[in-house]
């Protein structure tokens, strides 16, 4: 017998969810559109739950009726299993374009979401997808509180995002538990539009929640005006590998391949990129441009087996590898390979790399060529501002000066150095260096033409 006379003072309450699983398709041309729009679709997302993996198919070449930001935010029943996955359908080419001082897509919270441009099962993949933001105030896609094991991959990302602390990919702070964590960007172009971007790719997160173990690798990353990978700080151990950093359209302001500069950078890998043709009327190229890093002990900077080529004509001052971090930072370069050429003229100076400061780096096999002529400058294979000496070590280079007007095998902080000999005895480094033609197959392709190269 019931004997409960008295009801609760709250009653109890439940909210029923809508399913998510299955293929959805999303455009006005789809055969059986189950949405017009991905702005449809993600709301309806957004208020049911995942009970299985979704796939939402672009049949429209264009989406002009979007609502932006397209924001996906954490839903329950996201996993590695039950993920979200946004694609052209088959043989579709769709372009979604617009204009947000926000972003296009924002990944606010979101886990387990798959943004992939392929339309058809091409070998090597294609990029079938674009993604554009017209607006100079907005990334094209954000990564933000707490966004993790998300995937952009085989897209078309373009954005002309003006902000110095923004990019066309921006991951931004946390307000959640954690930093915006282990997401893959790869075999992307990420790009500027019609007019350039400040920065490709950009990061700064959240002191404590730091955004880390991200992935950045194989995309081609091209056309900005101040830098094409920019770290501004609140990142842990974040990879980028096999990237290719260039430009198209030659640029008027100085400009950075790779550009870490914050003390809250918690260590980071920068593996097999090819940096080359950075061209610009402004003052200043940097191949890698070494600023800032953590000071912490597990926190190293990690450089290697790059390619650097650069020969522009007419910035007044070019670098391969800019070392100006603190005497405390830790760095490991190794296996670089890094030309500068070109004829200049006026007050331009160059080095292959180029140290300023004390840091605690480990500086070994790589390959340094200056092959740079005239002017009234200098161009240096290796060149040391005074007094970082005693927090570098240096051995099994091969440092390499064609000679010609201008171009001078090293500077050791006080005094120029003709060659290797007298640079070792100047700076009691790279006892087991060489000096020589390393062969590379050309000025573009730093792979050696044979095994008989010194390097």
């Amino acid at each position: 017998v019931n004997t409960v006379i008295t009801p609760p003072a709250v009653p109890n309450s439940y909210n029923v969810l809508a399913s998510i699983s299955g293929t959805y398709d999303v455009g006005a041309t789809c055969a059986t559109p189950e949405y017009a729009t991905i702005t449809a679709a993600v709301t309806a997302l957004n208020a049911g739950v995942l009970t299985g993996p979704a796939t939402y198919l672009l049949c429209d070449t264009t989406y002009p009726s979007e609502t932006f930001p397209i924001t996906i935010v954490a839903n329950a029943g996201s996993s590695a299993v039950n993920t979200i996955t946004i694609k052209p359908a088959p043989g579709v080419l769709p372009t979604v374009s617009g204009s947000s001082a926000t972003t296009i897509f924002d990944l606010n919270g979101a886990t387990y979401v798959i943004l992939d441009g392929l339309s058809t099962a091409d070998s090597p993949p294609g990029k079938d997808w674009t993604i554009e933001n017209t607006s100079t105030s907005g990334a094209t896609i954000r990564f933000i509180n707490g966004a993790s094991n998300n995937t952009v991959k085989n897209a078309v990302v373009q954005g002309v995002v003006t902000s110095s602390t923004s990019g066309v990919v921006f991951f931004s702070t946390s307000t959640a538990a954690t930093g915006n964590n282990s997401n893959l960007l790869q075999n992307n172009d990420l790009r500027g539009g019609a007019t350039m971007p400040a920065n490709i790719f950009y990061n700064s997160g959240t002191s404590g929640k730091e955004n880390t173990a991200n992935t950045v690798a194989g995309n081609r990353i091209f056309d900005f005006s101040t830098a094409g990978i920019n770290d501004g700080g609140n990142s842990s151990g974040n990879a980028y590998t096999g990237n290719e950093i260039y430009e198209v359209t030659s640029q008027t302001t100085p400009v950075y391949g790779f550009y870490p500069h914050a003390t809250s950078i918690i260590g980071f890998t920068f593996s097999g990129n090819y940096i080359h043709d950075l061209t610009t009327s402004g003052t200043t190229v940097y191949g890698i441009y070494l600023y800032d890093i953590s000071s912490a002990l597990a926190s190293v900077g990690t450089i290697a087996n790059n390619f650097i080529s650069l020969s522009p004509t007419t910035p007044t001052t070019l670098y391969g590898i800019y070392d100006l971090t603190a005497t405390t930072e830790k760095y490991d370069i190794y296996h670089n390979s890094v030309y500068l050429g070109g004829s200049v003229s006026g007050a331009s100076n160059s080095a292959a790399y180029r140290r300023s400061i004390n840091s605690i780096t480990n500086f070994k096999n790589n390959i340094l060529v200056n092959a740079r002529t005239d002017g009234t400058g200098k161009h240096y294979a290796i060149q040391f501002s005074s007094g970082v000496l005693t927090a570098l070590t240096a051995d099994y280079n091969d440092i390499y000066n064609t000679g010609g007007t201008a171009n001078v095998f090293g500077h050791d902080g006080t005094t120029e150095q003709p060659d290797l000999a007298s640079w070792k005895i100047a700076t009691g480094k790279d006892a087991n260096s060489v000096s020589g033609d390393p062969l590379f197959l050309s000025s573009l392709d730093l792979h050696l033409l044979s095994a008989s190269s010194p390097a």
